[in-house]
């Protein structure tokens, strides 16, 4: 499996290396559903975290890691597989025998560390955690990590997927991107989708152990903390920002009620027929 991502440097034709982060782990369960908040049925046959994946292929990520709860660790991997076919892939296969791109996405997934276990294991510090233990282990499999950007999406949020096509020419960039709803982004609450270096990463996790020495309403505890106050140190003045037409949270019973009545859930489908997953023993075989 990790001979995909050691060849994808020479896919890519330089040291660019978008990895899709997405944290399964997150607050209690306080909903009607008896899965975990990520199985939530979003649309017809698609869940939230199997949207979450979808839209790091959209965008161009070379590789998912998934920081999962180990009561469905073992769900994910045999619903998700270990690899997916990229969408990019299929669309470039029509205009020329070798795309530029990987023909495979390989996902990897992890448990939250026994220290942090129901002490931290909120889904903003569950995709940070995520977040750096995929950059230690790039670093021993990669030539150059320079470059290295972490696209992070939560499965607690829908908006849709047509949005995404402006975001290719900005992960480009040397500057970070978020969306923003209404003038609001991550900054503010907002759990749509953003990027971060290794550097603000690192930045955020030292400096969560000072935030947890303050008395909040939540507590000393941060598995609690929003998003806005763990990541309340990232500087957005560097950040380019993309407007969401539309934006559900469906982390409560009663938002998630409202993205069923007013939401798009006819509209959202399963990933394309082409868009297969596979396990490790699958991917050696030709295919026909």
């Amino acid at each position: 499996m990790t001979e995909i991502l050691v060849q994808q440097k020479s896919f890519n034709g330089n040291s660019n290396h978008l990895v899709g982060v997405i944290p399964a782990c997150g607050q209690a369960n306080d909903m009607f559903y008896a899965h975990h908040n990520s199985l939530l049925p979003i649309g017809n046959n698609i869940t939230a975290i199997e949207r979450c994946i979808y839209e790091c292929m959209l965008v161009g990520c070379q590789s998912i890691w998934i920081n999962c709860h180990p009561s469905i660790v073992n769900v994910l991997k045999l619903y998700f597989g270990n690899y997916f076919k990229n969408p990019n892939f299929i669309k470039l296969k029509k205009f020329t025998d070798f795309p530029i791109v990987p023909q495979y996405l390989p996902i990897y997934y992890m448990i939250p560390s026994p220290v942090d276990f129901n002490k931290r294991t909120s889904w903003t510090y569950s995709a940070l955690y995520a977040a750096k233990n995929a950059n230690y282990i790039l670093n021993s499999l990669l030539e150059s990590t320079k470059n290295v950007k972490f696209y992070f999406t939560f499965p607690i949020c829908v908006y849709p997927l047509s949005d995404l096509r402006k975001v290719g020419a900005l992960i480009k960039n040397e500057k970070n991107f978020c969306f923003s709803h209404h003038g609001k982004t991550f900054k503010d609450g907002i759990y749509a989708a953003f990027t971060l270096n290794k550097s603000q990463i690192n930045d955020c996790l030292e400096k969560l152990p000072y935030l947890e020495t303050e008395y909040t309403e939540f507590g000393f505890n941060s598995r609690f903390f929003p998003i806005n106050k763990i990541l309340k140190h990232v500087d957005l003045d560097k950040f380019s920002k993309i407007e969401l037409d539309r934006y559900y949270p469906i982390y409560t019973n009663k938002k998630y009620f409202d993205y069923l009545k007013n939401g798009d859930y006819c509209e959202i489908k399963k990933r394309h027929a082409l868009v297969k997953n596979y396990m490790n023993w699958k991917i050696i075989k030709k295919e026909e």
